[in-house]
């Protein structure tokens, strides 16, 4: 279907990979919306001058200065004139160009600053819609015409989640997305960049499979090393030749990326050189502060005190999406029990009660994850756990703060049925509600996976509860290591 000014808006019977594409593209543009109403109303009422008028000239020869000066140089003469108007729109002056007379204080350098910010903001989103929207007019003005009715008024049908969507996708039309981005990758424009990364990490995390073959090569080629999570299960090929690149890198920041993408590959060349470096520290590991095996925890996992890899992570997640109390199958989160903190004495919770997901726990996984949500806030909390559901706290046991003045809120949630691709969370803050079973944690800061206050070891990932889903910060991370039935409690926020 039309939007009406002559850009395709595709159905779902349309190409997929397209539909995939535009609504990335329609989602970004959507944040242009006060820019482009803000032109419209301009355009509406005719106050856009031309270059004809009085000095009209001089001005633009002004703001060509100015924003060649910021490094941000424009050519488009259209965004030019409409820029003239932006100073006396702010302030309510109609004609707003009268602003910029000397005797309102002319075309001054805050002015200039004001004019030249939204030229900066249309030519954004004017690049994205030429790159990513079809049937774009060649002229300016009815080309943003055509990308403020697509921001406003062109929602795809029935709209579903972009993890699903991306997920949905066959092989070929995954790597149909993937070039389209990498193509994308090589435009002048950083808006159009930005765009072909979201494009590239969705591909990378809400797919079980990772990104096609030769991907990570264009990207390493480029020196795009970040975020990491790019490399997941690139290949053993892919390995050695971030291995190569390790051995030549005297830059330090190259040199970490390049660890982490090597440990996001999650190969057998990994596993050896990280184990190898482990029992004889390579030149360049004696400038670091830390040993290469722990940038191992951000892929997701490490090296035991025997060299034997762990995966810190299960492949195996479900998303927790919201129920009512009593549905089938329901699960408790955040539920306060009777037992009190014996550190703070808020009320203890069970952070999760998952007695109805059984079948797809981990052997030896906690089925109560226990927890005092305060404590967690500043250090993890730890509960010995046994099959029959009884527990021990066993730490922090300091000093008594204050307790949470109100009982947290339980919330229930149900198992969705078809699995999830268990790196989905890896992208932060990319997902409207991140909490799941199993998968990586999406950590709102550093990779941290408590150790075991029994063995040391470090601990499994179980699941993770999101508060955004209550309007509130945070997300509360529940590990368990099966050796020592040993449960811990972890929280993060931006």
């Amino acid at each position: 279907m039309s939007d009406g000014h002559g850009v395709e808006c595709r159905g779902d019977e349309d190409d997929p990979v397209a539909r995939v594409v535009e609504s990335q593209a329609r989602r970004a543009i959507s944040g242009f919306g006060g820019n482009l109403a803000f032109l419209r109303k301009a355009m509406e009422n005719g106050w856009i001058p031309g270059c004809e008028e009085p000095g009209i000239a001089e001005h633009l020869d002004v703001l060509r200065r100015h924003l060649a000066a910021e490094n941000m140089a424009e050519d488009d003469e259209f965004l030019l004139r409409y820029a003239l108007t932006v100073p006396g729109m702010q302030r309510g002056i109609v004609p707003p160009v009268m602003v910029l007379d000397p005797d309102r204080n002319g075309f001054s350098v805050r002015r200039q600053r004001e004019a030249g910010g939204q030229v900066s903001r249309l030519r954004e989103v004017l690049d994205l819609g030429r790159a990513f929207l079809p049937g774009l007019d060649r002229e300016t003005p009815q080309a943003l015409n055509q990308i403020a009715d697509v921001a406003t008024s062109c929602p795809l049908p029935r709209p579903m989640p972009e993890i699903d969507a991306f997920r949905q996708l066959s092989s070929p039309e995954g790597r149909e997305v993937a070039s389209r981005a990498i193509g994308h990758l090589e435009s002048p424009r950083g808006a159009v960049r930005k765009l072909a990364m979201s494009l590239l990490r969705n591909i990378a995390c809400y797919r079980f499979e990772p990104l096609p073959p030769g991907t990570c090569r264009v990207l390493r080629e480029r020196g795009i090393l970040w975020p990491s999570f790019l490399f997941r299960d690139a290949g053993d090929d892919e390995a050695h030749a971030l291995l190569d690149e390790i051995s030549r890198t005297d830059d330090p920041p190259d040199l970490n990326h390049l660890l982490l993408c090597l440990a996001w590959t999650r190969g057998d060349v990994a596993t050896a050189s990280f184990r190898r470096w482990a029992e004889e520290p390579p030149g360049w590991a004696r400038g670091r502060r830390v040993p290469p095996s722990d940038d191992l925890p951000d892929a997701g996992w490490w090296l035991d005190a025997t060299g034997e890899r762990v995966e810190l992570v299960s492949l195996r997640c479900h998303r927790l999406r919201p129920a009512e109390a009593d549905a089938p199958g329901v699960i408790a989160c955040r539920r306060p029990i009777a037992e009190s903190c014996p550190s703070c004495h808020s009320p203890l919770v069970e952070l999760f009660d998952l007695e109805a997901a059984d079948a797809v726990l981990p052997a030896n996984a906690p089925r109560r994850v226990i927890g005092c949500l305060y404590c967690a806030m500043f250090q993890p909390t730890f509960v010995a756990y046994r099959d029959d559901g009884a527990w021990e706290w066993l730490a922090p046991r300091t000093a008594a703060q204050q307790p949470f003045e109100v009982p947290p809120a339980t919330r229930y949630v149900i198992l969705e049925p078809a699995p999830c691709p268990p790196f989905a969370t890896a992208n932060v803050f990319e997902m409207d509600d991140a909490t799941t079973l199993g998968g990586v944690p999406m950590w709102l800061q550093d990779a941290e996976y408590p150790r075991c206050v029994g063995c040391a070891a470090r601990m499994t990932f179980l699941a993770q509860h999101d508060n955004a889903a209550l309007r509130d910060e945070g997300i509360y991370y529940a590990f368990y290591c099966p050796a020592c039935r040993i449960m811990t409690v972890h929280y993060q926020q931006t």
